[in-house]
């Protein structure tokens, strides 16, 4: 890959690194609208799908899929194990066959009046999945010598679902119908309008305005995401959706053919396993800096700074543990 295509994706590494750690602080009550950082992962999904295939598919979905199911079906698996083994910590939380199996398959499953799998975080994969299954299915209904229009076909299927939740259908289909899906569109969108803006030429020529411009319009974003509470499900595209595309074009544009700052870009690969087991890191962080020093003033700001660290260095820990998994699984589904 070119070093110009290279620094493309680290761009949006930095978005992953910020989508990361809002979902982290809004689980440490320290912000209550980071859960728009699901519709910047969604909107760069969505980027990433039509960008990694732009040249063909060859091998792209057994990458995908390696790199995410295997995780999430061991975060399960541990869940369940921890369930069993300190259930005072899961307010009884009790998990059966049943709810275990559509958990894995990414099925969703009422539990406790929530449609969530064991993992709750886990719920942002069952539309991932979908998302994936529409975009396979395109690729399978467009014409080679139409390459490009898979994602329009894909953004037209999607859309046809959303507003099939209109409807009183039944579950999980109501579920899937969210306008959450309408992220990965964004994100599709944003593939189209970055091929038709020649992003080079604007920057070679005017490359302090645009700057200026990138920033105000990413600083606008992030403090309207930060401020607006967290919307109803029917506002949420409006609310939370597309201010974040806001921000995917501002950073994309921003980090256009540059370098981001290292730690950025490790905490952006990583992003996946931060999010997937900060909960863990997050409650053993507040369990103990509380029993050591109470819930002052002293304990809050500890439980910030301990937790954030915690969340990266063990999502860094089980990056690197993963990537032998997934070496293993590569090569079993290889032979």
């Amino acid at each position: 890959m070119r070093s110009q295509d290279i620094r493309k994706i680290e761009s949006i590494q930095s978005l992953r690194a910020f989508a990361a750690l809002s979902v982290v602080l809004t689980h440490m009550s320290i912000i209550n609208s980071g859960g728009f950082g699901v519709d910047i992962f969604f909107i760069i999904s969505g980027f990433l799908m039509m960008y990694s295939t732009e040249k063909g598919t060859a091998g792209y979905w057994k990458k995908k899929i390696i790199r995410i199911v295997p995780f999430y079906w061991i975060m399960t698996i541990f869940t369940v194990l921890a369930v069993k083994i300190m259930p005072n910590l899961f307010n009884s939380y009790e998990v059966s066959w049943i709810y275990l199996i559509k958990s894995l398959l990414f099925i969703p499953y009422e539990h406790n009046g929530i449609y969530q799998p064991v993992l709750g975080l886990g719920y942002t994969l069952n539309y991932e999945m979908l998302f994936y299954v529409f975009f396979f299915i395109s690729i399978k209904m467009t014409p080679k010598r139409l390459g490009g229009g898979k994602g329009l076909i894909c953004c037209i299927l999607i859309i046809l679902l959303v507003g099939l939740g209109m409807r009183e259908l039944p579950m999980p289909f109501y579920f899937w119908c969210n306008t959450l899906m309408l992220d990965f569109v964004l994100g599709i969108m944003l593939y189209y309008l970055f091929q038709i803006i020649p992003i080079k030429i604007y920057l070679e020529k005017e490359s302090g305005q645009y700057n200026l411009i990138c920033g105000a319009l990413a600083l606008i974003a992030i403090v309207f995401l930060w401020i607006i509470p967290v919307p109803e499900t029917g506002w949420r595209f409006w609310v939370w959706g597309i201010p974040s595309a806001f921000l995917f074009a501002a950073v994309y544009i921003f980090y256009y053919g540059r370098s981001i700052p290292s730690v950025l870009l490790m905490v952006g690969n990583i992003s996946y396993y931060i999010y997937l087991t900060h909960p863990y890191c997050v409650r053993l962080t507040e369990s103990v800096v509380t029993k050591l020093w109470g819930d002052g003033l002293l304990g809050y700001s500890l439980i910030i700074l301990i937790g954030v660290f915690a969340s990266i260095v063990c999502g860094y820990f089980v990056w690197i543990l993963y990537s032998l998994v997934e070496k293993k699984v590569k090569k079993i589904w290889n032979n």
